[in-house]
């Protein structure tokens, strides 16, 4: 599943460098969910409710930010396959 992939997402760089060293033919297509910000998102468990706020609001823009560029990309590429 993963080779067939145009784009894998994940959460940290640990979980980057777990996927590209067990499935090399995915680097250059594996990237962080918050990878514009350059930042991990941190996993809450066992830190309270505030760490799982700050984990969820880095999810959700980093989800926009994602679908916003995508869609994009998409956009840009129908437009040029119409012409």
């Amino acid at each position: 599943m993963l080779t067939a992939a145009d784009l894998v997402i994940v959460m940290d760089e640990g979980q980057r460098n777990f996927v590209e060293t067990l499935h090399p033919v995915c680097k250059g297509k594996v990237f962080r969910l918050c990878e514009f910000a350059n930042a991990d998102i941190p996993d809450p468990y066992r830190k309270g409710e505030a760490a799982f706020r700050h984990s969820l609001q880095m999810i959700q823009e980093g989800v926009a930010h994602w679908a916003k560029n995508l869609t994009r990309l998409t956009n840009k590429k129908n437009s040029a396959s119409e012409q």
